[in-house]
């Protein structure tokens, strides 16, 4: 009795060819992954602009400066003081879409330990002003390849010498310039006005300068924004040193000279 045998299929006939030409099999799987990727990036382009998003990457590069000569304000805080500064942001989008800014948040380095300007220290974080001194609102939508610079009102605890002092000097809380509050503090406490020793610098009973003996007590933020989508950038500045602190036993410095940007006035 004779065995019937099924007629071979499109399939059957597909898979001898393959395993009899080798090269033909290649070309074979190289059609289909370049086909299954023009499949996927025609898709892509076509699905919605929200989920689009989704698939590329925030990218974003951030600076932080403060100008130690600029106007400051100094206010009653807790058992000490505060002084209130600004604090110069430039962020940057390199990313390839427009980045949504919810707000950011600020942490201060200092000897006695860190701490965050949130909760019960949320009343340090002021005003944030653009270039033309307009008040900023978050979310701030930051297109493509475009910068924003933003002037941060912090404040910052002062030592309570600093403050007697200072609030004696300017009753009105308003303070000139920080150079000649440190040059006041120099001459009259031998300190700055966070404690750190300092000279004053001058020359026939005129004190042009001031020099810093350390800088242990520098006070340093960081400052960190966060976007829609959760990516955050930071940047940290020291109050003198942009975010560089001396060492004990560095050669000190002469505060006058060390930022040589003009100072931002307080709008």
């Amino acid at each position: 009795m004779g065995v019937e045998m099924a007629e071979d299929t499109l399939v059957d006939r597909w898979k001898a060819k393959v395993n009899n030409h080798p090269l033909v099999a290649f070309f074979v799987v190289i059609g289909i992954v370049v086909t299954g990727l023009a499949t996927f990036t025609d898709s892509v382009s076509k699905l919605p602009d929200s989920i689009s998003k989704l698939l590329h990457t925030e990218k974003l590069n951030m600076t932080l400066e403060h100008d130690a000569r600029q106007k400051a304000r100094i206010e009653r805080y807790a058992m000490t003081g505060a002084v209130a500064s600004l604090w110069d942001a430039v962020l940057s989008n390199t990313s390839d879409r427009t980045v949504s800014i919810l707000g950011f948040s600020v942490r201060a380095h200092r000897v006695e330990g860190d701490f965050e300007y949130s909760g019960l220290f949320g009343n340090l974080v002021g005003r944030v002003f653009d270039v033309k001194g307009d008040p900023v609102a978050f979310p701030l939508a930051l297109e493509s390849e475009r910068s924003v610079r933003l002037f941060i009102e912090l404040k910052v605890l002062l030592e309570p010498k600093a403050f007697e002092l200072l609030t004696k000097t300017y009753p009105t809380g308003e303070v000139p310039s920080l150079q000649e509050a440190n040059k006041l503090m120099a001459t009259s406490l031998g300190t700055d006005i966070f404690g750190q020793k300092a000279e004053p610098l001058g020359a026939t009973g005129d004190v042009f300068g001031y020099v810093l003996q350390s800088s242990d007590r520098e006070p340093r933020l960081t400052v960190t924004f966060r976007t829609v989508r959760n990516t955050t950038v930071s940047a940290t500045s020291g109050w003198y040193s942009s975010g560089v602190l001396l060492k004990k036993g560095e050669r000190p410095f002469d505060v006058d000279k060390l930022l040589p940007k003009p100072s931002v006035d307080e709008k």
